[in-house]
């Protein structure tokens, strides 16, 4: 029953699947990975590195060494993987670091566009505001 779910029955769809996925990138390219190494190239580094996320910021309307920049990597560096993750989320649109590091990251448009840390106008309400098309905060 399990080979015929997870096999026969899907067989023919994996096939279109495969052939479309070997058209853009050769099986012969491909199997020189592990599976691991496969799954580093696709999703990113599972660990955000503090040191490097600050080392490849901009900064707009403020300077590193501004009162909010200390705050924001203070507060960086209290939070678990698992939470700079997910504002790492919120910012670019991507839980992983790329193979690269965070100098690495790209925009909508494919470029490599550094994370920014933006002081905006004070609105009436204070929430931040993200813009993962270019990775800025």
């Amino acid at each position: 029953m399990l080979q015929y779910k997870f096999g026969n029955r899907v067989s023919e769809e994996l096939g279109a699947l495969l052939v479309g996925f070997y058209s853009v990138i050769p099986h012969q390219l491909l199997s020189v990975f592990l599976i691991s190494e496969l799954q580093l190239l696709l999703a990113g580094l599972p660990q955000i590195d503090v040191n490097d996320w600050r080392f490849n910021t901009l900064y707009s309307g403020c300077k590193e060494t501004s009162a909010i920049a200390k705050w924001f990597w203070s507060v960086l560096e209290e939070m678990t993987n698992s939470e700079r993750s997910r504002l790492l989320q919120f910012v670019t649109g991507t839980s992983r670091v790329p193979v690269g590091g965070l100098g690495a990251l790209q925009g909508h448009d494919g470029h490599k566009c550094p994370f920014t840390l933006k002081v905006i106008a004070r609105k009436a309400t204070y929430f931040p505001e993200a813009h993962t098309c270019f990775n800025a905060l």
